[in-house]
């Protein structure tokens, strides 16, 4: 087996390589919501096109194997859309995890549970030693995603990024990380 598969399924959450066919879905519960995007890098999608572009980017990165790789979250039970998560390597032996969520499902520990079965993927098949995620300084809720994920807190990013609806100065993240050392250990 290797990292990174198209799908990869939980209890709770399937990850799942993205189609046109959630272009609709993620658009509408998600992309263009001004709540769920503040914290992003990126703007509230203007149309329904922005989506369009972006997933086409999405199956590019999948089939030539390059760049960011992202996965739609969807519950298990139902198949619902719920966001997506991805990842891009920063080194050889290290990723770095970012994901979104569509408001209705916050707060029901579904970015908690996607997060924790790519962090078992990446450590279980491939040779990845490092999972790492950054947040906002003012972002608890994805703060809490992390250390309920098992990952640990190792500092503040001064300065780190700029998000672009709020306020055009440079934001202070926090950096998260768990190492294949300590994820064994908790298995």
């Amino acid at each position: 087996m290797s990292f990174p598969p198209k799908s990869i399924e939980g209890t709770r959450v399937r990850l799942r390589s993205p189609g046109i066919e959630d272009v609709f879905d993620i658009y509408e519960k998600y992309a263009q919501d001004p709540e769920v995007t503040r914290f992003m890098i990126w703007d509230p999608h203007e149309s329904i096109e922005v989506t369009r572009d972006f997933m086409g980017r999405c199956n590019e990165a999948w089939e030539t194997g390059k760049g960011h790789r992202a996965w739609v979250i969807e519950a298990v039970e139902d198949g619902a859309l719920l966001g997506m998560m991805g990842f891009h390597y920063v080194e050889r032996h290290s990723i770095e995890i970012g994901y979104v969520l569509a408001r209705d499902y916050w707060g029901q520990g579904y970015t908690t549970a996607a997060l924790k079965i790519l962090i078992n993927e990446a450590f279980a098949t491939s040779t990845v030693d490092r999972v790492q995620a950054y947040c906002d300084v003012e972002n608890p809720g994805s703060s809490r995603v992390m250390e309920k994920s098992g990952m640990s807190l190792e500092g503040t990013l001064r300065g780190y990024m700029k998000r672009p609806h709020l306020k055009p100065k440079l934001r202070d993240c926090l950096m998260y990380a768990i190492l294949r050392e300590d994820w064994e250990k908790s298995v």
